[in-house]
């Protein structure tokens, strides 16, 4: 993962198709007036995580 790209709620907006092709290489942080409010990341990435939770859920 390369890391965070950084967008308003209104460039996702105009340019939601775009910024949905970045997420195959970095997590897309949407802003709203400055404040963060949502994370949109790969599909992938969040099998990943879900696998990465269940392992440790298992564990105890």
């Amino acid at each position: 993962m390369i890391g965070d790209s950084v967008v308003s709620a209104s460039e996702l907006r105009d340019n939601c198709s775009d910024i949905l092709d970045r997420v195959d290489t970095a997590r897309v942080r949407v802003q709203k007036y400055g404040e963060d409010r949502a994370y949109i990341i790969s599909v992938r990435e969040l099998r990943a995580l879900e696998e990465t939770i269940a392992i440790l859920e298992n564990q105890n």
